[in-house]
Order: structure tokens, then sequence, then C-alpha cells
């Protein structure tokens, strides 16, 4: 799904600043409505095989909780590839880690399709995703000025880790 945003932004308007980052995460993310809608009856494989592999985690089985860390690795991968073209096709800066930035935005991704796939109601899914970018816009700026506490991405974990191996609790 992230390759389809991907190319859909390479069209997106040429705007700059935190308003061009809105529209081209507008472009990129709204490609996604019509992927699952012609999807739909697949997408629940993937809630059902993470939730399979976190329960058989949490029954001593190593390789269910490899197989969600993977999956989530791999979106989290595509999600900051994602906001990086983004925020360079607009000429804005991340605050904070983009890595940070994507999996807020990949949680609120998941919730709205999770809904989506309940009600489809794809005009709730489509404000959901309006107001995602709106949240996700919020860790942007135009550019650094002085006053504008940023990461300095030649100085430390800008970036921070994609994808880092949790331990994982037992109880």
């Amino acid at each position: 799904m992230a390759a389809a945003g991907v190319r859909k932004i390479a069209g997106a308007p040429a705007l700059t600043g935190v308003t061009g980052l809105r529209r081209v995460l507008q472009t990129g993310i709204g490609a996604l409505v019509p992927i699952l809608e012609s999807t739909a009856g697949r997408q629940p494989l993937t809630y059902e095989i993470t939730t399979t592999a976190i329960r058989r985690r949490d029954t001593e089985d190593d390789t269910g909780g490899q197989v969600a860390d993977r999956r989530y690795c791999t979106i989290d991968t595509e999600a900051v590839e994602f906001l990086r073209r983004c925020a360079e096709r607009s000429g804005t800066t991340w605050r904070i880690p983009v890595s940070a930035v994507a999996r807020s935005a990949l949680a609120g991704l998941d919730g709205l399709v999770l809904r989506w796939l309940v009600d489809r109601n794809t005009d709730a899914l489509i404000t959901g995703l309006d107001d995602l970018t709106t949240l996700i816009t919020l860790h942007a700026i135009d550019s650094p000025t002085a006053t504008t506490p940023i990461v300095d991405p030649a100085s430390s974990n800008v970036e921070g880790p994609v994808c880092n191996s949790v331990p994982h609790r037992r109880t």
C-alpha cells in the first residue's frame, strides 16, 4: 500500500511549506482509499495474522512475535520513506524524528482502517484520513529558524530507529 502512496505523491500539486506538505500527504494517503475498497475482503487477514502472531508470542512461541515484529518493521520502514519524500517534495522539516511521526501516523491509520472494515463508511474514512493528515503536519515546519526547535540530523539520532527489537513482557 505504501508504494501506491509514494507513486501518487509524484503527481501531487507543487506546493511548498506545511501547506504543501498537507496537500502531498493528502494525495499519498488518499491513494489508500481505492486500494482498501478493492481489497476489503483481504484486509482482515492482516489483522488476523498479527493477532495470531501476538497470541503465539505470549505462549512462549518466539516465531509468533517475530512475524508481528517483521510486519510492523516493514510498514514502519515504508512509512518513514513516504514521510521523508513528502517532506522533501514540500521543502519542510520534521520537528521530531520521522520514525516517531511514522509510528503515530500508522497507529492512527490502523484504527481508521479497522473502523472502516467494520462500518464500510468511506466518507467517514476520508474525513478521518484528512484529520490524520492534519495531525501529521503538526510535526513539520516550513524551514528551520534560529527560534524553532528542531532535531539536528547531523548531531544525533534524528531519524530514530525505524525497527528496534523490543523485549516483550510476558505475564
